[in-house]
């Protein structure tokens, strides 16, 4: 079975050199420069109501703050 999990790092790099402000403001108020902050420290993860907005504030798609991560899971 395959996931994608949010890395910090990814939202880092999809920021680029925009201010963490700058992508707080260009969320309408979905979330603080502080969260972001968090998220790219890897401190804490976006919610699902989030995720939205900062796609929508970073312009970018979920795989460019994402990777994938497969898991076996054991059936017994």
């Amino acid at each position: 079975m395959s996931f994608r999990i949010i890395k910090g790092e990814l939202i880092n790099k999809a920021r680029g050199n925009r201010s963490l402000q700058e992508i707080a403001d260009n969320s309408g108020g979905q979330f603080t420069r502080g969260a972001l902050w968090q998220w790219e420290q890897g401190k804490w993860k976006p919610t699902d109501e989030n995720i939205p907005a900062l796609l929508k504030a970073l312009n970018c798609e979920f795989d460019a703050i994402s990777e994938p991560v497969n898991v076996e899971l054991a059936l017994n």
